[in-house]
């Protein structure tokens, strides 16, 4: 008999506890943070450029707009801020199919490695 649920413990996965599985599927992680970047997601969608936004036009957005940028300075640096917010954009500019040129810097390791 033991060596029955000896073999069925080791098939058969643990199942985690109801309070843990009841709390984690009520507030899953990436919804908390898919809240607090949702007004730059608008922001971004609502631009018209084709090329990627700069670092001085993220910052004048985020200087214009303090309540959403004191609540993402909370969680990241304003580094993190720019740049996560740059590559969204570039996500977003890649699924309209407006890929932009390519930057001064990428341009300056071409000529770096040649």
């Amino acid at each position: 008999m033991g060596d029955r649920r000896a073999r069925l413990a080791r098939v058969l996965p643990r199942r985690p506890p109801a309070h843990r599985a009841r709390d984690q599927s009520a507030f899953p992680y990436r919804f908390q943070r898919t809240d607090l970047w949702k007004p730059v997601y608008k922001w971004l969608e609502s631009l018209e450029i084709e090329s990627l936004v700069t670092s001085k036009q993220i910052s004048e957005w985020l200087t214009s707009n303090p309540q959403i940028m004191n609540r993402l300075v909370e969680k990241h640096s304003k580094y993190h801020l720019i740049h996560y917010t740059q590559r969204m954009h570039l996500k977003l500019l890649k699924k309209r199919g407006k890929i932009p040129k390519v930057s001064v810097q990428a341009d300056l390791w071409v000529t770096m490695l040649l």
